[in-house]
């Protein structure tokens, strides 16, 4: 969980240190991009952070059994393939 928030941080963060290094080398040039597409930028990347883990996960194969006692031990959940 954590590297997934650490993942939807740094590609919302990525976009804006980029626009922020450009704007500190370059200042108010007329080739520099208008704040408005790098916000819309940042945004895309953070939604598409929450959307990559789900999409490039390999998907489960088997199906999930919960723990149960069996004749009196306990037998732990697991995937059975």
């Amino acid at each position: 969980m954590i590297v997934r928030l650490a993942f939807a941080a740094l590609a919302f963060a990525a976009p804006l240190a980029v626009y922020a290094l450009y704007a500190r080398f370059f200042g108010k040039d007329r080739h520099a991009p208008a704040p408005g597409t790098v916000w819309v930028i940042a945004t895309l990347l953070a939604v598409g952070s929450f959307l990559a883990p789900a999409l490039l996960e390999p998907r489960g194969e088997g199906r999930f059994e919960p723990a149960h006692l069996e004749n009196g031990v306990l037998v732990p959940d697991r995937v059975v393939r």
